[in-house]
């Protein structure tokens, strides 16, 4: 049993937090683009068109994370959902601090409809709002702690569920050999490693470099290549935002939080899957098979 991250690799390293971010990265690109035209974008005032960065960070990002589930060569596991609980949870404490701070809002999406109430104002230099979500109004804390449960233990299990059975889906079009590589079994053993509570670890060890290395899907020489274009194409939706929009709202709002994690998620997921391809290379020819744990193993050919 090694004794802490100073033992690991830089890869190794980059590779477990790319593991854990996945899920908060996959889910919260979903979360943002449904509950942005599903919720948000009927909310707003009326004579507002869409914009292209609307569409940017609440569909592009979507758009991004599908191809980088394409071309990855890691797993998914229903219960990293708990990573992705976790980002949820702090973001709506800070929906908490930036009400009880007093953090008024004033753009063109703060709209109190003529007439103040509590947690918007009306003022001749525009309305302002406490609130930065009118569905999470914590001036109205019973409504608000409803929908947050609801987002909390329906919505985000549930985007967690699609998320998962995407990849199932993608690795069985992507053939038997897909199967191997990411760990994914069809027998009872391997179902129940997937519910197993040790999965929450989400340690590849030394099975880091079968996971980040190759993809199932692109040839060796662009595997690298794929994933330094959806970090770029990130990065350019993050700057075009960025630019639009300088200063005021880039922390505040969920969109922007979960861009920014998104993009630094397919910048270390680059890195590692550059580190594995090092190791790769540097170490004898491996054998990606199947562990009784349902997870790929490292195994040197001897």
């Amino acid at each position: 049993c090694r004794s802490g991250v100073a033992q690991m690799s830089l890869g190794e390293l980059t590779a477990r937090v790319a593991s854990r971010l996945s899920m908060p990265n996959y889910g919260g690109s979903m979360l943002v683009f449904i509950l942005y035209w599903g919720l948000v974008f009927p909310t707003r005032p009326p004579g507002i068109p869409v914009s292209g960065t609307d569409v940017a960070q609440h569909g592009g990002n979507f758009v991004v994370m599908l191809l980088d589930l394409a071309i990855m060569g890691q797993p998914l596991n229903l219960l990293w959902l708990v990573h992705f609980f976790v980002f949820g949870l702090i973001y709506i404490v800070w929906t908490g601090v930036h009400f009880a701070v007093g953090i008024y809002r004033r753009n063109e999406f703060c709209s109190c409809g003529g007439e103040s109430y509590p947690g918007c104002e009306v003022t001749p230099e525009g309305d302002k709002c406490l609130s930065l979500y009118s569905v999470i109004s914590w001036y109205y804390p019973a409504q608000t702690t409803i929908v947050v449960l609801v987002i909390a233990f329906v919505v985000v299990p549930f985007f967690a569920l699609v998320w998962w059975v995407l990849l199932r889906l993608v690795t069985y079009v992507q053939g038997a050999e897909a199967n191997r590589h990411r760990g994914y079994g069809l027998g009872c053993a391997a179902w129940r490693a997937e519910f197993s509570w040790d999965m929450l670890r989400t340690d590849p060890g030394p099975e880091w470099v079968s996971w980040f290395a190759t993809s199932p899907l692109l040839p060796d020489k662009f595997y690298l290549v794929g994933r330094a274009f959806n970090f770029a194409l990130m990065g350019a939706i993050c700057i075009w935002f960025t630019s639009v929009n300088p200063g005021y709202g880039l922390l505040m709002y969920l969109t922007n939080w979960s861009n920014y994690l998104q993009l630094f998620y397919l910048g270390i997921a680059w890195f590692a899957s550059f580190k594995a391809r090092q190791e790769l290379h540097a170490a004898p020819p491996i054998d990606f098979g199947v562990n009784n744990s349902s997870k790929s193993s490292l195994v040197v050919a001897p």
